[in-house]
Formats: structure tokens, C-alpha cells, sequence
């Protein structure tokens, strides 16, 4: 066993032995013997593209809640991860991204597929470690980067869980064929890090809502109902919170924010998605964010542990009525009666007639991961607290981008072999990410992708950027307007295909195999059946 060889040893043990089981690696020469070690002890997935690759290892983390490792070679093939490490640094998410690099003393010599890796993704990951035959703590190096990730010191959780950066230069030659003997890996002391300390009054608390935001809160579902229930606290949720079921949840806001004058706000998760909730949120002078560690990229200033939450409100409760729910209440079942007459008499095929009808028709326990653009707004607008179905809802929201859908979803399905697991997404999104059909067809997973066809960026179409002048410009240049159907890309890489071109057609399949459907839409009817629909 030659140096580099025990790195990787020393790196992979290490891992498996704080709980890491997955790695998703993209093939190549310098990276061998980390891929060869990594195989020896985890359930691995070769993934020939490397963007594709980070969002599948995404998708992994994002439903087991601890670090998938990715790897790959050096030079470009880092570039390529980036994507995906923007996601999980904005969603909290935690990754392990072991990248193999050149000697320390080929670098910036002319060398072939050699970059500037060092610290390449800089802010987008919680902390950037170099390891090369000189390190002399590696285990210690590994297992303070696999607690950043986690967000914990002393296994005690104290900031945002993320990605975390691991560039290993590895000497020549990378292979041995010596028999390999392996170092044991011995226990070691973590570090200490300053935990977060609030000291927040609150005063005059009246008409308090709760809002959970774009994050997968589940963790906090039993504590905000409890907080709900206790004060008769108004529950403003996204979809993609995973906070649903419950009768004090608000779901159709967005068409009557404007009419609600609440003073204070206790926020869970990032900031929600409709435009029209943040905008009144900007003119409120009692916000605060209610989560257990430290907190990045937010502008709330006034963080609370729930706990410190929970004594607070205690100390304000006598202000706290019913009347304040109740009114609440009585404009979502308006605005719900109306929306559910207009759903059930259309027989259009579009975004919102599509998330309508998968809200009824999905089984409990099922996977559902919500694409980006106007698909999740068609669910976030339709969601309503009869949806009380123990789905499992996914997005990437946290730079709500519409690459690496494909393949984040393919990451969730590895994990739940066993029961639906559907992807929801746009033609844009599709395409963009198409080359993750080549995964889908070869792992055994099932997992069923809804295609919403409208024939480009129909999310542009909402905003005011069209008129006369520009309108060939716009379809070409911002709209994307394409005349692309998807049967012969799917039959190509060995997908069963299904087109559907009435909503009155569409069921949501139910055995486990993966295929794609085709939702054809009519572009123009979009914008329309909103304007419809919120009026």
C-alpha cells in the first residue's frame, strides 16, 4: 500500500465510522484510489457526469438527513459540482465533497487537467479542508469537517448544517499493486465551538402568525402545532415545509396577505415563496426566526430557540383570543370554497389543474418532489390543510434553480426503493437535466416523472416584460418557445413513455416502475386559468 492509498483508507474508515453509507462517484484516473477505497464499504453509484452526480448525492442527503459523499478526478470535473454545492450551502443540506487533486508541487506548472482547486467553492461550503501525505491528523481533519457538515461540535448542534469541502492531493503513482496492509483508525477528541446565546423581549404580542418557509421542517412539526394550538396562532405554510394536516394551517394566503394585519412574526425555515407575503413581511418591525443554531444568508436579525419562543409567548398569552384565528379562518374558506368549484369543473390541462389533481390522487407515504418555477406555485396555491396524507414533499429551494431536478430525485428514490416516489417538473427543467435519464435506466429504483409541456419558460409569461415591441425577442430570448416533445429522447434511453393531453386522462400511476409522462399544455391557457383563479 502505497501513501496515497492509505489516505484514502484513512479517510473512507473514518467516514464510515461516524455514519456515512453513501458515496456517488464520477469515474476517473486521480481519483482512483479514493473511488476504489470508498467501494470496499459503501453502497456506491457511478455517475458519469459529475453535475449530475452532486445532485444525485443531494437527493440521498436530503431524505437521510446525514452526509452522502461525492467524488471526483481533478480539474473540470470540480467545476461541474458547483451547482449542486449551491443548493445544499442554501438549503442546509450536508455533503461531503472529496475532490482528488495534483501534487502540491505540480500545481501551476503547465500540468495536464490540473486547476486551482484549493478552497474553489469558497463561501458555498462550511469549511474547506487540503489533506496531501504530509497531513500528519487526518482522522481529526475528517471528523471536524463530518461535524461542520452536520452543523455540531460535540455532537451538539450550534450552526446551519452544509456542505463541507475535502481536496485530497494525491502523489504518483496512485495505485499500488502491493497487497495493501491498513492503518487502524483510532477515537479522537472534537474541538470546541461557542454555541448560540439570544436575549430577545418581546412586548404587545396580539396578532402573532406563524410562517413556515421553504425548508423541510419536519423536525419542528410537533412544536409548532403545539405552539398553534396552545396561543391559536394563524399557520402560514409553503408546501415544500412538509407542514401540513392540521386545522390552523393557512394555506391560500397569497390571495388575501393584504388583508391581514398581523404584528408579530415568528418564522421557521428561509423565507416563504410568495412575493406578496414578503413584501408585507419587509414593513413588519417584529420578526424573529425560530431555529436552534446559528443562522447565514437571512436578514432576520432576531433569532429565538424554541424554547426561549415558548416562554415568551407564555408571558404574553393573556392577549392572545380566538377572534384573531377565527377571522383568519373564515377568509381562507372563501377563498378555498371558491378555488375547489373552479378545480372540480375544469377540464383544462395545465399547471394548476395537474398539482390539483396529484394532491388528490397521491397515496400516503409517497415521495413527491416539486420543481421549481410556476409548478410549486401551482402547488403552494392549491395546498390546502384536507391535505392531510403523510406525503413526503422535496424541492430545491434553496437557489431554486431548475438544474439537477432529474437527478436529486433519482438521489431521493435510491433511498426509498419501496414505496412512490413521482417528480413533478417543467419542460425547461427536463431538458436541462436530461442526461440524468441514462441514471434512471440503469438503478433500480422507481420513480415516475410528470413533464409539464408549455413549450418554454411559461413562468416569464407572468411578468410584465412583454409588449409589441419586443415580443419576437421575448419568445426567443427569455421565453425559450420550443416546439420539443419528449417521446423519442425517453424511448431512447429505455424509459416507457405516456403523453396526456386532457386532464380528465390524467391518473397518477400506481405500480412501481419508472416512467415518464408528458403533460401537453397549451401555452396561452396558463397565465389566463390564474387570472381565473385568483380573482
Amino acid at each position: 500500500m502505497n501513501s496515497t492509498q492509505k489516505i484514502s483508507h484513512i479517510i473512507t474508515e473514518t467516514l464510515f465510522n461516524l455514519g456515512c453509507r453513501d458515496a456517488c462517484i464520477s469515474p476517473g484516473a486521480r481519483n482512483a484510489p479514493i473511488a476504489l477505497s470508498l467501494s470496499e464499504r459503501f453502497d456506491c453509484y457511478n455517475l458519469l457526469d459529475e453535475r449530475a452526480c452532486a445532485f444525485t448525492a443531494l437527493g440521498i442527503s436530503k431524505f437521510k438527513e446525514v452526509p452522502s459523499i461525492i467524488n471526483c478526478t481533478s480539474g473540470t470535473a470540480v467545476a461541474n459540482l458547483f451547482p449542486a454545492i449551491i443548493e445544499a450551502r442554501m438549503s442546509e443540506i450536508p455533503l461531503i465533497v472529496i475532490t482528488a487533486d495534483r501534487p502540491k508541487d505540480m500545481i501551476n506548472r503547465g500540468e495536464n487537467q490540473t486547476i486551482y482547486q484549493e478552497n474553489i467553492f469558497n463561501k458555498y461550503v462550511l469549511k474547506y479542508v487540503s489533506i496531501d501525505s504530509s497531513l500528519q491528523k487526518i482522522k481529526e481533519t475528517i471528523y471536524i469537517a463530518y461535524q461542520t457538515a452536520m452543523g455540531k461540535s460535540n455532537n451538539q448542534p450550534i450552526h446551519e448544517k452544509g456542505p463541507v469541502h475535502i481536496n485530497v492531493h494525491l502523489d504518483e503513482p496512485t495505485i499500488s499493486n502491493k497487497k495493501n496492509t491498513y492503518p487502524t483508525t483510532n477515537d479522537f477528541k472534537p474541538i470546541k465551538i461557542n454555541t448560540l446565546e439570544n436575549n430577545i423581549k418581546i412586548n404587545d404580542i396580539n396578532k402573532p402568525i406563524i410562517i413556515c418557509g421553504q425548508s423541510n421542517l419536519n423536525q419542528y412539526k410537533k412544536q409548532i402545532f403545539k405552539l398553534s394550538d396552545k396561543h391559536n396562532i394563524p399557520i402560514l405554510s409553503d408546501i415544500s415545509s412538509n407542514i401540513t394536516g392540521h386545522p390552523n394551517i393557512i394555506s391560500h394566503y397569497d390571495l388575501y396577505i393584504d388583508k391581514i394585519e398581523f404584528d408579530t412574526v415568528f418564522r421557521f425555515g428561509k423565507k416563504p415563496l410568495s412575493k406578496k407575503l414578503n413584501q408585507q413581511l419587509v414593513k413588519s418591525k417584529n420578526i424573529f426566526l425560530i431555529r436552534n443554531e446559528r443562522v447565514f444568508n437571512d436578514d432576520t436579525n432576531k433569532v429565538l430557540s424554541y424554547n426561549q419562543l415558548s416562554n415568551i409567548i407564555d408571558n404574553n398569552s393573556e392577549n392572545l383570543t380566538t377572534d384573531w384565528i377565527k377571522s383568519i379562518q373564515k377568509l381562507e374558506d372563501t377563498y378555498l370554497s371558491n378555488i375547489n368549484s373552479i378545480m372540480r369543473k375544469t377540464n383544462q390541462l395545465n399547471e394548476y389543474s395537474a398539482a390539483y389533481q396529484v394532491l388528490n390522487q397521491i397515496e400516503s407515504n409517497s415521495n413527491l418532489f416539486i420543481g421549481n418555477s410556476i409548478i410549486i406555485r401551482a402547488f403552494n396555491l392549491l395546498l390546502s390543510n384536507s391535505l392531510k396524507k403523510d406525503v413526503n414533499i422535496f424541492s430545491n429551494r434553496g437557489a431554486s434553480g431548475i438544474d439537477g431536478n432529474i437527478s436529486t430525485s433519482i438521489g431521493i428514490s435510491l433511498c426509498s426503493k419501496s414505496i412512490h416516489n413521482y417528480l413533478i417538473l417543467g419542460d425547461q427543467a427536463f431538458m436541462h437535466d436530461i442526461g440524468s435519464l441514462k441514471i434512471l435506466r440503469e438503478v433500480d429504483i422507481n420513480l415516475n416523472i410528470i413533464v409539464i409541456n408549455n413549450a418554454g419558460g411559461g413562468i416569464f409569461d407572468y411578468l410584465p416584460i412583454l409588449n409589441n415591441d419586443n415580443k419576437v425577442n421575448y419568445k426567443k430570448l427569455i421565453r425559450n418557445d420550443h416546439n420539443q416533445t419528449f417521446k423519442k429522447i425517453t424511448e431512447a434511453y429505455g424509459i416507457n413513455y405516456k403523453k396526456i393531453e386532457n386532464i380528465s386522462h390524467f391518473k397518477l400511476p400506481k405500480t412501481k416502475e419508472s416512467q415518464v409522462i408528458e403533460l401537453s399544455v397549451d401555452k396561452d391557457d396558463s397565465l389566463n386559468f390564474y387570472k381565473n383563479l385568483i380573482s
